[in-house]
C-alpha cells in the first residue's frame, strides 16, 4: 500500500469509475441484443456484406418514423467499442452513408461481468455463430482468484464483484468459471493469453 493510504483510495475510486462506464455499456448492449442487431448483420447475404442503418432497420419488427436515425446512433456507438466495423459508402446518386459489419476478431472490454451466466452464454453463442471458421473473441476482464487472498488485487476484484451484483446483477468470475462458461456456449478453446496487475486477464475464446 502506498504510504498515507493513497493506494487504498485509488482502489476505492476505481470501482466507482468502472461502474459508470459499465452502466453506459450495459444499456447499449442490452438494446442491441434485444433488437437482434448482431444476428441481423451476421445473416446478411452474401456472407460478409455490410449493411446500412436503413437496411438493418427494415428488418426490425416494430417500424416507426425516425427508426433508422436512432439506430444509426446505436450502431456508431457499437463501432466505437469495436463491436462492429464501420465504413463510409458512396451511393450512385453521390450521397454517402455508413455501413456496418461484424469484425473477424471481436474485442470485449469488461462486458461479461455485466451479465449473469445465462445472458453471457447467449452473447458468446451469438459471437460463435457470427465468427468465421478461425475467428476468436478477445475478452478483457478481471479474473477473481479461486480462494480469498489478503492482497490489493483480490480486494479490488471482490469489491467489483459486489458492485456489479448491486448495479446490474452481474458478477466477476474465476478462470475456471470463464472456462465453464465457454464450454456451455460451444466455444472450442479457451485460454488466458496474459494478465496485468495480477488480476486483469486478456482471454481468448476460439471458435
Amino acid at each position: 500500500m502506498v504510504e498515507g493510504g493513497t493506494g487504498l483510495h485509488r482502489n476505492k475510486e476505481l470501482p466507482l469509475a468502472v461502474g459508470e462506464e459499465v452502466k453506459k455499456k450495459w444499456g447499449m448492449l442490452n438494446a442491441a441484443i434485444e433488437l437482434n442487431l448482431f444476428e441481423i448483420i451476421a445473416k446478411a447475404t452474401p456472407p460478409g456484406s455490410l449493411l446500412s442503418a436503413s437496411e438493418i432497420a427494415s428488418q426490425l419488427p416494430n417500424q416507426y418514423p425516425g427508426l433508422a436515425s436512432r439506430l444509426e446512433r446505436m450502431l456508431r456507438l457499437l463501432a466505437s467499442y469495436n463491436l462492429l466495423i464501420c465504413f463510409t459508402h458512396t451511393n450512385e446518386n453521390g450521397s454517402t452513408e455508413r455501413v456496418y459489419g461484424l469484425s473477424e476478431i471481436d474485442k470485449y472490454l469488461a462486458v461479461c461481468h455485466n451479465w449473469p451466466d445465462d445472458k453471457c452464454e447467449e452473447i458468446l453463442r451469438n459471437c460463435y455463430k457470427a465468427q468465421p471458421l478461425n475467428g476468436k473473441v478477445i475478452v478483457v476482464e478481471f479474473i477473481l482468484p479461486e480462494t480469498p487472498e489478503a492482497t490489493d488485487a483480490f480486494n479490488l476484484v471482490s469489491g467489483l464483484d459486489n458492485l456489479m451484483f448491486i448495479i446490474v446483477g452481474g458478477k466477476e468470475r474465476t478462470e475456471k468459471e470463464f472456462k465453464n462458461l465457454c464450454k456451455r456456449s460451444g466455444v472450442s478453446k479457451f485460454q488466458v493469453a496474459c494478465c496485468a496487475m495480477s488480476a486483469l486477464g486478456v482471454m481468448e475464446f476460439h471458435k
